[in-house]
């Protein structure tokens, strides 16, 4: 704050969030019900079909080349995705897929996310 006379402070400017584009956002949410519809609307580590999210294997933020990518994603729950034992939680993971979501995630590895996209679709 700054002091502008006695007893009085003028609050500094807020610098704005800078906001996303319109046609990025619907771009994706048409990536998300593609990698939703591939893989059936269930989730891939518990099978649930309930509160399915489109989850990046690599992160959009940090490599923003694979953002749409449809290799880099896969189909989760709510729990497996944002839940305290799922991909973006702190506790000991569930099971073992989502270990190895964690570690693709973390280093950024787009050749293991697409490895691990070919083993889940040769699967019967």
């Amino acid at each position: 704050m700054v002091k502008v006379r006695r007893n009085l402070y003028k609050r500094p400017k807020r610098k704005r969030k800078v906001k996303r584009k319109s046609s990025s956002r619907k771009l994706l949410k048409d990536w998300s019900i593609k990698v939703r519809g591939r893989d059936g609307f269930t989730c891939l580590n518990c099978g649930s079909k309930k509160y399915t999210h489109a989850h990046h294997m690599v992160s959009k933020y940090y490599i923003p080349e694979y953002t749409l990518f449809l290799d880099n994603g896969i189909t989760l729950c709510k729990s497996c995705h944002t839940g305290p034992q799922g991909v973006h939680g702190s506790k000991k993971p569930k099971s073992s897929f989502i270990k190895l979501l964690r570690l693709i995630y973390k280093t950024g590895d787009i050749k293991k996310a697409v490895s691990l996209r070919k083993k889940i679709d040769s699967r019967p």
